[in-house]
C-alpha cells in the first residue's frame, strides 16, 4: 500500500514505523488534495512478531 501510494505520487502520506520492528504502525494517504473522503487512515495495532 505505501508503495501503491508512492507509484501513484500521492498528494500526501505519512508513514510511521515501530522504531524496535521497523513494521509500520499508521499510514495516512491523501491521494488527492482536490477529492473530499478519498483519504486512507490505517493503523496497526496488537502486531506480534513470528518466530
Amino acid at each position: 500500500m505505501i508503495q501503491d501510494a508512492i507509484n501513484r505520487n500521492a498528494f500526501s502520506l505519512n508513514v510511521r514505523y515501530n522504531s524496535k520492528l521497523g513494521y509500520p504502525t499508521q499510514i495516512d494517504i491523501d491521494y488527492n488534495s482536490q477529492i473530499a473522503n478519498e483519504e486512507i487512515f490505517l493503523t496497526i495495532e496488537n502486531f506480534q512478531e513470528i518466530k
